[in-house]
């Protein structure tokens, strides 16, 4: 008699650990820094006016970045619901922005994934379209810059909030072996989420890197590659995202980055 195969359950209790996770994260977030008290407790005493001192402007910086990051965890856990949702509709896997099967590395990574990275970039989550001359106005950017000119980087397409950006394969980036070093996935990463921000905020302003984490998940050798990068999040002093290195549609490398104001 044939056994029935039972569907595997892995991505739906890791999509449930981080919905829970999520949850927690957020909640304790918000009790550390105090959000549900009235502000003149967390700075101490009732404020009677603009303080000489910097003990305001600390809090309310602090209180912003803290609200950012509520959101953010609140954003990926609505995120992760989304996904659980489509898992249990058996479209889980598949891009809703495209239709196309979303990479196996991808999903590994991020279990909550609903579109290929590349699908913004095609117009499915782009909230608007940048001016039709902002590619060479980036490139031009690109070739200004010693740091970027270096590499040959080349920006291929751009959006709103989104870049993708082509990484030519220059031998002496190699490690032994001739395997691609893994500081040109940062420094691309870095780059493609630099031009990602511009087209949201504009050329002229200056944002700069605060943090960046990155996971390698495949390796290049002897060719070119992409990186596609997407702003997720926009506050007024810091923004948050994601940027990802392609070969075709094996993963390479996976960012998340926040860029802060440097004004």
């Amino acid at each position: 008699m044939a056994v029935r195969k039972r569907p595997d359950s892995a991505p739906e209790e890791r999509l449930e650990a981080d919905r829970r996770l999520l949850e927690l994260l957020a909640a304790q977030c918000g009790e550390e820094a105090g959000l549900h008290r009235p502000l003149n407790d967390v700075t101490g005493g009732v404020i009677t006016g603009i303080p000489e001192d910097t003990d305001l402007a600390q809090a309310l910086s602090d209180r912003e970045t803290t609200d950012i990051l509520i959101h953010l965890l609140d954003q990926n856990r609505e995120q992760v619901e989304h996904a659980l949702d489509r898992l249990h509709a058996g479209a889980y896997g598949i891009c809703e922005g495209c239709a196309r099967r979303i990479p196996a590395e991808r999903l590994k990574f991020q279990p909550a994934s609903t579109q290929r990275v590349d699908a913004s970039l095609n117009g499915t989550a782009s909230t608007g379209e940048a001016p039709s001359n902002f590619v060479e106005e980036l490139n031009q950017l690109l070739q200004s810059q010693e740091f970027t000119r270096r590499y040959g980087f080349r920006v291929l397409a751009a959006k709103d909030g989104t870049c993708e950006m082509l990484v030519p394969y220059l031998a002496e980036n190699d490690r032994p072996g001739g395997i691609v070093s893994g500081q040109v996935y940062m420094h691309a990463a870095d780059v493609t989420f630099w031009l990602a921000v511009k087209t949201r905020h504009g050329v002229g302003e200056e944002f700069v890197t605060s943090s960046m984490t990155t996971a390698f998940l495949g390796s290049a050798r002897g060719h070119e590659f992409t990186c596609h990068a997407h702003v997720i999040k926009s506050g007024r002093r810091l923004i948050y995202g994601e940027a990802e290195c392609r070969a075709g549609d094996r993963v390479l490398t996976h960012h998340t980055l926040t860029y802060v104001s440097a004004g």
